[in-house]
């Protein structure tokens, strides 16, 4: 708030007339200073002060008030901008030190007093046919240079020295969606699709996701020119192409076999209620799910992923339909036991009685037959029932 000083009654009669006028003037004055020093607050209070990315945005090409460097063009130090064709006309100035923009690739450039040379820019944006063709152009004055895919899952390779030679090494982005069967080629023609450019080293790390594989994602070691799994899945697969998937490996490459670059990648057996194993290295054990739909007659010769059941399938659960009953493989024993819950365990218990007939199939009525029951091993046992009215006998 502004406040204003009140003319004090000090001056006396003998002062005179001039004395008090002189100190009105001065408080006056006074009054006038404080009342422009608020609105010069206020005005300052209400000013907008940019942020550093504001200005850098606003500055850019492209900005709302792009800085303007024409007045410094020709000669050593002159930067100019324009399309990457200009650059490379005789349009622009040769002499040493000049600096030039790309403003079709956003890329920054300077001549060495030989030849031009990358500075720095964002990964230039280009699709996978493409990428065969600027191959071509690029030269050793490239070196840093990125390139960002967008049709293979924006993965970013940058030009650069290795070893000998000057190629495209991957960098980031990715998982590259793939699907299965294109992966055999990937291994031969490469990533980016050049003409005689195989996965390497220069590809270590590069990322694909198998679409048709339950999005399974592999990375590419290029020490051991090998996929190494990483995440995703389970993979959808039928029990009969199990021994396959261990024999060849997950993209069916000769030599490539199931190993400890494949740890931790999970299967779903479709054909077996869809119970899920992984792949802990050099076996597949089981790692959650139930076998539904399964009949007493078939649990002897039950596999899931290939020979008679182990220690790698403790855990896995079936249920027994003529007989429903729930059962669990126990590895330790080697053998099933009852699954509690949800299975009662009152298999062979009787006499039970009931008002009415339980379930059809799994209940027997006592009426002298001899019947069949499951017993918590899987096997089955018979028995000669009795005539015992109105009871029935678990089976």
């Amino acid at each position: 708030m502004n406040q204003q000083i009140s003319y004090p009654n000090l001056v006396s009669r003998e002062a005179g007339v001039n004395t008090e006028r002189k100190i009105r003037e001065i408080i006056d004055s006074i009054n006038s200073l404080t009342h422009q020093t608020a609105s010069n607050t206020t005005a300052i209070s209400n000013v907008k002060v940019p942020s550093y990315t504001e200005i850098s945005n606003n500055l850019q090409i492209g900005g709302a008030a792009p800085l303007d460097l024409t007045g410094l063009q020709g000669g050593s130090g002159a930067i100019y901008a324009g399309t990457h064709a200009d650059r490379l006309s005789s349009n622009v100035s040769t002499s040493e030190g000049v600096l030039y923009y790309e403003t079709d690739r956003n890329m920054m450039y300077y001549f060495n007093g030989s030849g031009w040379i990358y500075l720095f820019g964002d990964p230039f944006k280009i699709v996978s046919p493409s990428v065969n063709a600027l191959n071509g152009t690029m030269t050793d004055g490239d070196i840093g240079f990125a390139i960002q895919i967008t049709d293979e899952g924006n993965i970013v390779y940058r030009y650069g020295k290795l070893l000998f030679s000057t190629v495209w090494k991957y960098e980031s982005g990715g998982p590259d969606p793939v699907g299965y069967i294109d992966v055999s080629g990937l291994v031969v023609n490469g990533i980016l699709g050049i003409v005689g450019d195989s996965l390497g080293m220069k590809d270590d790390g590069v990322l694909i996701k198998i679409a048709d594989r339950g999005n399974v994602v592999f990375s590419w070691n290029g020490a051991g020119s090998k996929w190494y799994y990483v995440s995703g899945g389970p993979c959808p697969i039928a029990y009969a192409d199990i021994t396959n998937l261990i024999t060849y490996g997950m993209f069916g490459l000769s030599g490539d076999s199931l190993g400890v670059k494949d740890t931790g990648l999970p299967i779903q057996i479709t054909d077996r209620g869809n119970v899920i194993y992984t792949w802990n290295g050099t076996n597949f054990v089981y790692t959650s799910g139930s076998y539904y739909g399964l009949t007493q007659s078939g649990l002897a010769a039950l596999s899931f992923v290939g020979g008679a059941l182990t220690v790698r399938d403790d855990g896995v659960t079936v249920h027994i339909t003529d007989y429903d009953h729930y059962l669990i493989w126990v590895g330790a024993t080697l053998n099933w036991a009852w699954l509690r819950p949800p299975d009662d365990g009152l298999s062979a218990a009787g006499p039970i009685h009931f008002e009415a007939a339980p379930t059809a199939g799994v209940w027997h009525l006592y009426d002298g037959a001899t019947v069949n029951y499951l017993k918590p091993d899987g096997t089955t046992g018979s028995v000669a029932l009795g005539t015992i009215a109105n009871s029935y006998f678990r089976q």
